[in-house]
């Protein structure tokens, strides 16, 4: 009797490791996957920034001046038109509305490269932002020149 009572025990404990392993392996890639969801909708939060001060810009026929900060230590490449801005530290950049859509300036770098991801950047209604687990694209309704 007292044999089966440590055999009982330890299939327990065996049993009871078994399921905190699964569980654990669920949480972990759950907790995985929850933190690149919410690294892609912080992404698509700035290319939704940058099309509302835009609009903002041209509507008011003014100048903005907006700041672009990394999401948390996650650097990130902004594409748009036929312009680059690399986001490693804030960084400003000015819209200026123009007569058909708004110019951006700052500290922004001139590319030559078009067609990023299979988008045709040069049509100027394209916000494509690149960040370690991939990229975020938008079709904005205004032009950027």
């Amino acid at each position: 009797m007292r044999g089966q009572i440590s055999i009982d025990l330890i299939l327990a404990f065996m049993m009871i490791m078994v399921i905190s392993i699964f569980l654990y392996n669920n949480i972990i890639n759950f907790s995985d996957s929850l933190i690149s969801g919410v690294l892609a909708d912080k992404v698509y939060e700035v290319a939704n920034k940058i099309e509302n001060y835009a609009l903002l810009a041209y509507s008011n026929n003014n100048s903005l001046a907006v700041v672009l900060k990394p999401i948390g230590e996650e650097n990130y490449v902004i594409y748009v038109a036929n312009y680059t801005i690399n986001v490693t530290h804030p960084i400003t950049i000015i819209l200026t509305p123009t007569k058909d859509g708004v110019m951006i300036k700052g500290n922004i770098n001139y590319s030559v490269n078009n067609t990023i991801y299979g988008f045709n950047l040069s049509k100027g209604n394209i916000i494509l932002i690149e960040y370690s687990e991939g990229y975020i694209a938008k079709n904005t309704s205004i032009l950027f020149r």
